[in-house]
């Protein structure tokens, strides 16, 4: 293994000084040389040291953070006679006295870090109040919220070996990671011959403008890749600079041959879910460097309107326009109509093993060619994942460099649209159809990128087409992970027609089992057979109770004013606790629960209030004049019509609107039929004053004006 050396952060927050701006990109204008190199390595290398040059130069290098402020000189002397009597303590002849008297300097120390500790974080807590009322909430002020909040990820200090024993020798598990990569992004297929090209217009290499919009699409504050260059280095660095990196993109375009360092990548495990010693429950997040960066986004617009044609409606992850949201509204829709007229659905949410990492590269690129993607794109992207290499960074240190051949690289801007196009060819290639709802057919496909249901009316339906989808996403290199595909049946009297298919609480469909569930957790969303929405809002109120407790220390301070507590609520809670609740259609109870959960958060914000020397609660009424903002029911009328109103818009061919507007075979029970979300949204246009919402909402820019008159005036 290689100790790692600290990697050369810049300044790069000095560049919001227009003075330092200006003085960076003159330093990068006069540092831009004519050069001899006639190579794309040898431009790109010397680009890269005048960049860094600049840099050092002109914004300086970045100060660490300090882990532990409050330990000052009193600290360390205290803590050092605490050490020395503690070593007396260890003689041969030591005595009841040095015992008695490291015990007495042991709480002294411990008494004097927690005044220490304390003071420093009111300290802290003052200057972060004084900021927020002088600059408002800047990025600096979410750092430090975010200092206080536990929710850091689990440190790689120990793992498991492949045959499960533990390992904490930290080279030998810098070893292990290194090997689970390397067996996870490799494999024996070679690459085929290419196709001849297909539209001769766009072997044409990008324009000036085209680098141009892809350099200010990079994100900021992002960490950067084996060269040291942050975004913002190339950002701000004005036309000249632009000028030459366009020279070099539009080098690796003609030559298509990339330099060096661009291939090299490094791999951070981040933990999913599951046991945290497991190596295959983390996923690999490989930071790239920022000039490959820059080409990655120039690929990815010349690609994309190729993979908008290409791939089908069923599939919504990472595509303009698309949400989860419409993934949830669509599940959500099916399951409603479905028990309204006493139909049954069956479920099967599929997950494949490692779905990017284990993509076979040379089937991508068959599966381009079969699509008529142009062959000059093929072999660029081709480019891109051919002689790449890797290095594992695990607790400061980073492994040897291995090669990889399989897999797409998580963190690269083309791996999601990649992966759509091989899931695409996998779904073609079983011939499963696509277009249709399951209203009106036997199967439906929903996907979000790896995260894919397939819908039947009968449990045969979903078991052919699980079959077929299964078989074509092998010959591409994609597996089905058996532990964590799970099968759902509604209503939960149906799940007696597939008994005899069933072993315990399994079913088997080919040589797997998949274990039949109540409730599903679908894109953050949790989904059960009678589509009961009460059991996603308890799940709701339990993430966002974490997220509450995740800010007590803040929100329990003397030092932080009510403004800025009350600013933590809306930025950090109110968002998890209503995560796709356009979706819902609430009963009276489920808004209850959650009316509770917020006064009972913004009764903690707001205090008590004494009358006549006596506390008490404050009363709602009293509560939300304080707070002064929408209340989470209002908010979520909101976001209910703004909903509405997109799907309505929506093509007449989108899964999501057909399944809303259609009505399935079947017959409605006795009785008074349960809510349906379309009556939520009746009474929710009633109180906005909207009575004729299904036309209004088709002009968009009408219905956002009438939202927001509704919203100013409080008719929610």
């Amino acid at each position: 293994y290689i100790h790692l050396i600290t990697q050369t952060r810049y300044n790069t927050s000095s560049l919001k000084d227009s003075n330092v701006q200006a003085a960076y990109e003159k330093a990068i204008r006069d540092g831009l040389l004519p050069t001899q190199e006639s190579t794309t390595s040898g431009r790109w290398s010397a680009l890269k040291t005048c960049i860094t040059s600049c840099a050092e130069n002109i914004l300086g290098r970045r100060r660490g953070n300090t882990r532990s402020g409050w330990f000052d000189e009193e600290c360390r002397l205290v803590t050092e006679r605490k050490n020395c009597a503690y070593q007396e303590t260890q003689q041969r002849h030591r005595t009841r006295a040095s015992k008695g008297n490291y015990e007495r300097l042991r709480k002294e120390e411990k008494k004097l870090h927690r005044i220490k500790k304390r003071m420093w974080e009111e300290k802290r807590i003052r200057e972060l109040e004084e900021n927020r009322v002088r600059y408002g909430p800047t990025r600096q002020f979410y750092q430090a919220i975010a200092g206080y909040r536990n929710t850091s990820a689990p440190k790689v200090s120990c793992c498991r070996s492949k045959n499960g024993d533990l390992i904490s020798n930290q080279p030998e598990v810098l070893s292990r990671w290194a090997q689970h990569f390397d067996e996870l992004l490799n494999d024996q297929l070679h690459d085929t011959p290419e196709a001849p090209l297909v539209d001769m217009n766009l072997l044409l290499p990008p324009s000036l403008e085209e680098t141009r919009k892809a350099i200010r699409r990079l994100k900021n504050n992002k960490a950067p890749g084996t060269d040291g260059i942050e975004a913002e280095l190339v950002k701000y660095g004005g036309a000249a600079l632009e000028q030459e990196v366009h020279q070099v993109i539009a080098g690796v375009w003609d030559s298509e041959v990339m330099p060096d360092d661009w291939h090299l990548g490094v791999i951070y495990p981040i933990f999913k879910k599951g046991d945290k010693l497991d190596c295959n429950n983390y996923r690999g997040i490989t930071v790239l460097n920022t000039a490959y960066k820059i080409l990655s986004l120039v690929l990815q617009d010349r690609l994309e309107p190729y993979a908008d044609e290409i791939v089908g409606n069923y599939q919504r992850g990472f595509r303009r326009g698309r949400s989860t949201t419409d993934q949830i509204f669509t599940i959500r829709q099916v399951l409603e109509k479905m028990k309204e007229f006493r139909r049954n659905s069956h479920h099967l949410f599929v997950d494949f093993k490692a779905a990017y990492d284990s993509i076979a590269r040379v089937k991508l690129y068959d599966a381009m060619r079969a699509f008529e993607i142009p062959s000059k794109l093929i072999r660029l992207i081709r480019m891109t994942m051919t002689n790449v290499t890797c290095q594992v960074r695990v607790n400061g240190k980073l492994s040897s460099p291995f090669a990889t051949t399989r897999g797409l690289r998580q963190g690269d801007g083309l791996a999601c649209l990649l992966f759509n196009l091989v899931l695409e060819r996998a779904i073609r290639d079983s011939g499963v159809e696509t277009s249709g709802t399951i209203l009106f057919k036997s199967t439906q496909i929903l996907a979000y990128a790896d995260d894919i249901d397939i819908i039947g009316l009968r449990l045969s339906d979903v078991a052919q087409a699980y079959l077929r989808i299964e078989q074509a996403a092998r010959n591409l290199g994609l597996q089905v992970n058996e532990a964590k595909t799970k099968m759902m049946v509604a209503p939960p009297a149906a799940r007696q027609a597939i008994k005899p298919n069933m072993l315990g609480g399994d079913v088997l469909i080919g040589d797997k089992k998949f274990e039949v569930v109540e409730n599903f957790t679908y894109l953050g969303s949790r989904v059960s057979t009678d589509n009961d929405i009460t059991q996603e809002i308890r799940a709701r109120v339990l993430a966002a109770n974490r997220s509450y407790f995740s800010l007590r220390k803040l929100i329990n301070s003397r030092h932080l004013s009510r403004r800025t507590k009350l600013g933590l609520y809306t930025t950090y809670i109110v968002p998890v606790l209503t995560y796709a609740s356009e979706t819902w259609t609430l009963s009276r109870t489920d808004e209850s629960l959650l009316a509770a959960f917020e006064r009972r958060v913004l009764r903690r914000i707001l205090g008590p209030v004494c009358e006549e020397g006596r506390w008490r609660s404050r009363y709602n009424a009293e509560i939300f004049a304080l707070y002064g903002d929408l209340s989470v029911a209002q908010r979520m009328r909101l976001a209910r019509l703004r909903w509405a109103g997109h799907v309505m818009r929506m093509a007449d061919d989108d899964p999501a609107r057909k399944v809303f507007l259609g009505l399935p075979d079947g017959q409605r029970g006795r009785g008074r039929p349960p809510s349906r979300w379309s009556d939520g949204i009746d009474v929710d246009a009633r109180i906005a004053g909207l009575p004729t919402w299904r036309t209004t909402a088709l002009d968009r820019e009408r219905w956002r004006s009438l939202l927001w008159q509704a919203k100013t005036a409080r008719r929610l």
